[in-house]
């Protein structure tokens, strides 16, 4: 067998399923166990190791976004590995590979088959590029990897066809075993030939009863034939075609429409004796309904014209009715205008002026500028009014306000940038002083003059540094003293001081500077204000402008009430003027010197007028309703006739359908020729003649029956033996197919065998010796195979017969038969191998076993590396105790991994030496 070994030195892990973050751990141990709780991403490694290999995981589904939920950046893995003794690095990014040697310089991209040629046998191959690469990734899945559920399979007592494949995935023979499987399963999917052989004995008893049948009905045929040229010779136009099944048919078909002809009209005659006296009756019906339509007809017109003029005569009264409410209308609303003088005269305005004035309304006019204004200004001018008589108190409160402003201004600083700028520099000026003093004097000094100024700033006689009482400031001044202070630092001091008092002074200043400007502001920003909210009752209402002047004053208040009592007598006698000057026209009569006089002489043209008018409205109103009612009689007279015509027509239509069905029935025996009883009878007598001939024919042509079950037979004969070689050739297609998938299954199940016991021979004796170890229970010695089906046998103590494993054997003893067999493989294929948790089934006693069977792995082969991934604190600790007297030499590596998908996973790394390098 070709070894194509790769031990993985290292794994880094990036946003893969449950690892949202980075996880490297390192693999180079010769026993590396991967203990975590169950979803703390123990499998995920082993999924991560089997997707840079082959790109794909077995066990998840072939959509499955291997990137972690939570995570982020690309999904890779990456390892550090020697394969065959060389040293690669190989990663995965995204689905592609990429490989670097030692000797390179940087990484380069390897397509998948590349990758897994480097690392399978070149004897794992297919008959395609794809299953030669399909081949190839189960070969090192299950060469290399021995997952939880292919061991929970080796338990299961109803799977043993499964579990004869997982051992065949441990020898490396999987992908031989899936092409056996494979094979039987394309010979179960032939189709079975049984259905054939079945319908081809049918069908060979079909022919055999036709034949027969064809022998006896020879005889019948000969005598038929003169029986039929019989029946042909009574159809002129027929002539014989020298084919007595063509003949046979023609004559079948002149029969037949000849009895379908003569047994129609026959049943047509009876229907029409037996309708005849409705026929006439209908027909009577008919005559006296059309009559009757014709004079409710022409009634219906005679009314039509009637409504028609009465509808005439209504829209002229209409009209008569409608000049009237106009003029009563525009009586009324004349009228209405000129009630109004009656309140306009009794105004001051108008009250003491002479009404016998010749031009008093001009005079009006004149004196008023108001009444030019057009009627929208005027009652603009007469909103802006009401407007402000009712916002009167808030105007005069505005007006207040600003007389308050406006003999209180609140000037800004005059010297506000000088006393600014003043402020800025002796800040930096107490600045400079500052770094001065605090370059000349050390730490002490600085405690001791802040304590000096805080004391000269200090009202009381508490010692600032010490907390003494001297009873007032000025004693505490005069006992605070300098101990060896120098001369440049109490000039410095000095300086210091009257710089900060200098600095404080005028931030003072500044601050009251800035008050004042704000209060400023603050009085500028009212006064706009106020400004405003006059301004918008100058916009609102125009007054200012209207009135000629250039703001609201406290003295216009009290003229809102009378201008508008002005404006409302001025458009009041517009109004009154208006109206007399259409009245006098509409009625050209002369105007009245005197204002009361004219306006007394309109109102009463405008009473007759009106009076003339309602006159006109009521007797017009009158004769309109008793139009209106001849109208209605009309039309419903008019009504009545339509629904008598409706139902004459009706009743013409089901009596049309009698007479129609009757002649329609006539005319299918006698068309053309009129309806009478002789020629019914007449009719009746010739068809029932035809057909006796008929049904003479239609005996005769039954007796010559045997003609067409001849005929018929022969062509079904013809067929049968068609379908009966088109069967006999598909039978034998699917014999051969089926012979030859019996006889490669058998080669290559031959092949099977011989590779496995080839593969066996040198694993049975190491396999045989772990098993012995791995279980207390030593009563089974020794294993092999049996040849045929790849079922594993195991030789008991003191006994020389094979016993089956699957029969014999407990569920832990068949895990321990396979992590056996797999051991042994990988001892002699080496590399690195990985075994998702291998002893789930065992109990105490065998666990203890096998731990000692790790031991021994990893301390006598240097050449392979296990990795096992484990939930068991127990087997974690036990391990650590079996490898503790070894501390001399790097064999164990426990990886203990924390967290979750969500935060992260962690490990923490403990080797079972200290000296191995990081």
């Amino acid at each position: 067998m070709n070894n194509s070994a790769i031990k993985f030195l290292s794994v880094e892990i990036r946003n893969f399923r449950g690892v949202p973050k980075v996880l490297k751990i390192p693999l180079d141990a010769r026993l590396t166990i991967i203990h975590a709780a169950n979803g703390t991403g123990k499998s995920t490694i082993c999924y991560a190791l089997e997707w840079l290999l082959t790109n794909k995981v077995n066990d998840l589904p072939t959509t499955t976004d291997f990137s972690c939920e939570w995570g982020s950046g690309d999904t890779a893995v990456h390892v550090e590995c020697e394969i065959n003794g060389v040293r690669y690095e190989l990663e995965r990014i995204k689905g592609k590979a990429w490989i670097k040697a030692a000797s390179d310089k940087k990484m380069k991209q390897i397509k998948d088959p590349d990758l897994l040629g480097m690392l399978t046998p070149t004897s794992v191959s297919g008959s395609t590029a794809q299953a030669t690469s399909k081949a190839r990734r189960d070969w090192l899945r299950n060469s290399r990897w021995l997952y939880a559920n292919s061991l929970a399979l080796l338990v299961d007592n109803s799977e043993s066809g499964t579990r004869q494949q997982i051992f065949a995935d441990i020898l490396g023979l999987g992908h031989l075993a899936s092409t056996l499987s494979n094979l039987k399963e394309y010979r179960n999917e032939l189709p079975k030939t049984q259905g054939l052989e079945t319908k081809l004995k049918g069908l060979l008893a079909k022919i055999k009863i036709l034949e027969a049948r064809l022998t006896q009905g020879q005889q019948g045929r000969d005598q038929a034939i003169p029986k039929l040229n019989a029946v042909l010779s009574g159809f002129p136009d027929s002539q014989l075609s020298g084919s007595l099944l063509d003949d046979f048919k023609n004559a079948q078909l002149k029969v037949a429409r000849l009895l379908q002809s003569t047994r129609q009209q026959k049943g047509i005659l009876d229907l029409l004796l037996e309708g005849w006296a409705g026929y006439e009756s209908s027909m009577q019906q008919l005559v006296t309904s059309r009559k009757q339509l014709k004079e409710t007809t022409d009634t219906s017109e005679t009314l039509t014209k009637e409504h028609r003029h009465l509808s005439g005569q209504i829209a002229e009264v209409d009209i008569s009715i409608g000049q009237a409410k106009l003029g009563v209308g525009w009586a009324q609303s004349q009228t209405a205008l000129l009630d109004q003088w009656d309140k306009v005269a009794k105004s001051e305005i108008i009250a003491r002026r002479n009404h016998d004035t010749v031009n008093f309304f001009k005079a009006v006019e004149d004196e008023f500028v108001e009444y030019n204004w057009d009627d929208n200004r005027q009652q603009e001018w007469l909103s802006a009014l009401e407007y402000l008589i009712h916002n009167k108190d808030t105007l005069l409160g505005l007006l207040q306000q600003r007389s308050d402003l406006l003999r209180s201004p609140v000037p800004p600083p005059a010297n506000f940038i000088q006393i600014s700028k003043s402020a800025n520099d002796a800040s930096r000026e107490r600045e400079k002083a500052q770094a001065e003093f605090d370059a000349l004097s050390n730490v002490v000094d600085r405690l001791r003059a802040l304590g000096h100024e805080a004391a000269e700033n200090s009202i009381t006689g508490h010692c600032p540094l010490c907390s003494h009482d001297w009873g007032d400031a000025e004693a505490l001044r005069q006992h605070l003293t300098y101990a060896a202070i120098t001369p440049e630092i109490q000039v410095a001091k000095t300086k210091l001081q009257t710089a900060q008092k200098t600095e404080k002074l005028w931030s003072d200043s500044l601050q009251a500077a800035r008050s004042q400007q704000k209060s400023a502001e603050n009085y500028t920003a009212l006064l706009e204000s106020v400004r405003d909210s006059l301004k918008a009752f100058e916009s609102k209402t125009g007054y200012l402008a209207i009135m000629g002047k250039d703001e609201f004053l406290e003295s216009d208040i009290i003229h809102f009430e009378g201008l508008r009592a002005r404006l409302i007598v001025v458009i009041g006698t517009k109004k009154v003027a208006r109206s007399l000057l259409e009245v006098e026209d509409f009625f050209k009569s002369p105007s009245s010197p005197n204002a009361i006089t004219r306006v007394l002489e309109a109102r009463q043209r405008l009473a007759q007028y009106s009076e003339h008018y309602q006159r006109q409205l009521e007797a017009t109103t009158l004769e309109r309703t008793n139009i209106a009612r001849s109208v209605d009689e009309k039309l419903r007279a008019i009504q009545a006739k339509a629904q008598e015509s409706n139902q004459l027509n009706a009743s013409i239509a089901a009596i049309s359908q009698v007479v129609n069905r009757f002649q329609n029935q006539w005319n299918q025996v006698n068309d053309g020729h009129p309806i009478s009883k002789e020629l019914h009878a007449a009719t009746q007598t010739r068809v029932e003649a035809e057909l006796i001939r008929a049904e003479g024919y239609e005996s005769e042509i039954a007796e010559c029956q045997v003609l067409l079950s001849v005929e018929d037979d022969s062509g079904k004969l013809i067929e049968l033996q068609k379908e009966k070689s088109a069967v006999s050739k598909k039978l034998q297609t699917g014999q051969n197919h089926i012979l030859t998938a019996d006889e490669a299954i058998n080669r290559y199940g031959d092949h099977v065998r011989d590779v496995t016991v080839s593969s066996l021979s040198p694993l049975l004796s190491p396999a045989t010796e772990l098993f012995s170890r791995m279980h207390a229970n030593e009563v089974y010695h020794k294993l092999s195979v049996s040849g045929d089906d790849l079922n594993w046998m195991v030789l008991a103590e003191g006994n020389d017969t094979p016993l089956a494993a699957q029969e014999k054997l407990s569920q832990g003893q068949r895990q321990d038969l396979a992590l056996s067999l797999y051991l042994a493989r990988a001892k002699s294929t080496g590399g690195s191998f990985l075994l998702d948790e291998p002893i789930a089934h065992l109990d105490d006693l065998n666990r203890v076993a096998m731990l000692d069977i790790f031991r021994l792995v990893a301390t006598s082969m240097d050449h392979m590396n296990l990795i096992l991934t484990t939930a068991s604190d127990t087997l974690a600790r036990h391990l650590a105790q079996k490898f503790s007297s070894l501390p001399d030499e790097y064999l164990l590596n426990t990886i203990h991994l924390e967290g979750n998908p969500r935060t992260g996973v962690k490990a923490t790394v403990t080797r079972n030496t200290s000296t191995a390098a990081e």
